[in-house]
């Protein structure tokens, strides 16, 4: 407690006003963010039950057990069977394969875009995701069995890594 200038004991302010403002931090923004961008791609893509394209068929008949491996050709990521193989091998749901998707895209897009944190720019990182999830492109992707979202999380984190390690301390 302190005392004011009338010499009444009175409150610190500034832990109360730390504990009204949890959310304004902008980790918690950034967390914020990419759990309504996996709300956002589990009820615009997932819901609809879009069938599987013929990428997204390739990619999973690699590590299905009860499905004949097609071609995988050049052009191809292939790491994308080693991110599926948790799920595929063990069902064939679609809404599943894409559940998971969505989760692990979700902590992909957390994972790339916290070290921007560090880098002292506040509220703009959480900004820049926010601009970033309500892409099309993003929330399509995000759930899709195709590698464009995961290299993109990819970049993202590796390019703020780089920024830090030749940053001058």
């Amino acid at each position: 407690m302190v005392a004011d200038s009338a010499g009444l004991a009175v409150a610190p302010r500034t832990q109360a006003v730390a504990a009204d403002r949890w959310w304004k931090r902008p980790h918690t923004l950034l967390i914020l963010i990419c759990l309504a961008h996996a709300v956002a791609c589990l009820v615009l893509v997932v819901a609809h039950h879009m069938w599987f394209e013929e990428d997204e068929t390739i990619y999973l008949s690699q590590v299905a057990p009860h499905a004949q491996a097609l071609t995988m050709t050049p052009p191809r990521a292939r790491g994308m069977p080693v991110l599926l193989f948790p799920v595929a091998h063990f069902t064939t749901s679609l809404t599943i394969i894409r559940t998971y998707l969505v989760l692990l895209g979700t902590l992909a897009m957390y994972v790339g875009f916290r070290p921007w944190l560090r880098l002292g720019l506040g509220r703009l990182v959480p900004f820049a995701v926010l601009l970033f999830a309500i892409l099309w492109t993003a929330t399509f992707f995000g759930s899709e069995t195709q590698p464009n979202f995961m290299v993109a999380m990819l970049a993202v984190g590796v390019t703020a890594r780089v920024i830090l390690a030749v940053r001058p301390s």
